[in-house]
């Protein structure tokens, strides 16, 4: 169990006869208290209004933690809200920002339960053991972590970010080796806090410019998408992270310069005419990249490479000349999911009339096939690759689009990293 925060607040009803305004209006007005309290400028750059809707909202308040969910139960506003991924700075800032939000609107909050703050903060107010009950939680999360045979294990990455690296341990901060939780596992107090001020990406009071510094991290680490900037909202996260990085730095302290540089040259990039980013440096995605597709489906592909949704829910994602179009779909009949075989055999209808190296192959649950293409048009060639996935009641079909034959290894490597994520491959995740 993580480290929680669960409040509430009884909205008062305003006018002659006291009427308690619409949810949508109460979320409104919460919504426009953060943005009142949070007025500065580099912490009104995290700021992040995540899903705004009649009955709930979700806000980013840091790039390490778990968004900020408001809803209502029988009419009383309540915040969930998890800590413990960015630590225990954080959980005091988010406190003194929610009490003075609710200033701001005129409410007060109040614990949901007994242990509505998991930590005991909300009542004793005392940073130090505020502190030790985040670096107790370590240990515990250590232990456990430290117990585990696999490797690649997920320790508090926000959820369905699934970065595939060798690595032992990848947290908000990066890779960590099993001898740093055994380590922590068994470390005294001394030991145990610093190890914890090396993990958790907000440990003292304050923005300070540590603080700062491992928002830049953070976002290096986890966010910052290593192509040059296709949208506002990923100049934005260049930009919050170079000037995370330039507040630290200001303050003396010593920062990823050669990062910093690397981010520079991209964001002066086209992505019409992008570069693959330094295969080894600060970043996730710079790296091989799980993606979750509908239907129970995922796709291995590197981290750096552009995506959209379409329309009608296909995937496609593209670097430069490389293109994969992924089209996820659920077969049943009568509440009975079609078989495998008659789905296998149904995919292969896109299979192109002139194709060459056909092949088949099943493993687990899966059964696929994949066969090669190329066409003429106007003098230029272009290759492809076609394929699908199939298992009971789900398929995925994709075509992958390149520039030479010489890529055809890496399409087929593609095909390949299709899984159904059913009850017989799973990732390990801590949170």
């Amino acid at each position: 169990m993580g480290m929680m925060l669960s409040v509430r607040a009884e909205i008062q009803g305003q006018g002659l006869f006291r009427l308690k305004p619409r949810h949508a209006a109460t979320l409104e007005l919460v919504h426009r208290g953060f943005q009142s309290v949070i007025a500065d400028p580099l912490t009104s750059m995290l700021f992040r209004t995540l899903k705004h809707r009649d009955e709930y909202l979700t806000l980013q308040l840091h790039p390490a933690a778990d968004p900020l969910y408001f809803d209502f139960d029988e009419g009383v506003l309540c915040c969930q809200a998890s800590t413990h991924a960015a630590g225990p700075g954080y959980h005091a800032y988010l406190i003194e920002t929610l009490e003075q939000v609710a200033r701001e609107c005129h409410f007060t909050w109040y614990l949901a339960s007994d242990d509505g703050d998991t930590t005991g903060f909300w009542h004793h107010r005392d940073f130090s053991l505020l502190q030790e009950s985040m670096a107790r939680w370590l240990q515990g999360l250590a232990r456990s972590v430290a117990a585990q045979q696999a490797t690649g294990l997920l320790i508090s990455l926000p959820e369905g970010f699934r970065p595939v690296a060798d690595a032992y341990a990848l947290t908000p901060l990066g890779p960590r080796p099993r001898e740093w939780f055994a380590r922590a596992a068994t470390a005294g107090d001394a030991e145990l806090f610093s190890l914890a001020a090396d993990f958790f990406p907000w440990w003292n009071a304050g923005l300070t410019a540590e603080c700062w510094r491992n928002i830049g991290l953070v976002l290096s680490w986890c966010e910052v998408p290593w192509h040059p900037p296709a949208s506002t909202d990923e100049r934005r996260l260049y930009n919050i992270a170079l000037a995370a990085f330039q507040f630290a730095q200001s303050r003396s302290l010593p920062v990823p310069e050669a990062a910093i540089a690397e981010m520079i040259r991209i964001t002066a990039m086209s992505p019409d005419a992008p570069l693959p980013p330094a295969p080894e440096g600060l970043g996730y995605l710079r790296s091989q990249v799980a993606i979750t597709l509908y239907g129970g489906w995922t796709i291995t592909l590197p981290g750096y490479f552009y995506r959209r949704e379409t329309e009608n829910g296909d995937m496609v994602f593209w670097y430069g000349d490389r293109t994969i179009h992924c089209t996820t779909l659920t077969a049943a009949k009568e509440d009975v999911f079609i078989p495998i075989d008659d789905l296998f055999t149904a995919t292969q209808s896109s299979l192109p009339a002139e194709h060459q190296q056909y092949q088949e192959l099943a493993h687990d649950l899966q059964r696929g096939w994949r066969a090669e293409a190329y066409a003429t048009i106007n003098a230029d060639t272009y290759h492809s690759m076609h394929g699908a996935w199939a298992v009971d009641g789900h398929a995925c079909v994709l075509t992958i689009c390149y520039e030479t034959p010489d890529d055809a290894a890496w399409a087929d490597t593609v095909w390949r990293s299709i899984w159904w994520a059913g009850p017989v491959r799973e990732f390990v995740e801590v949170r």
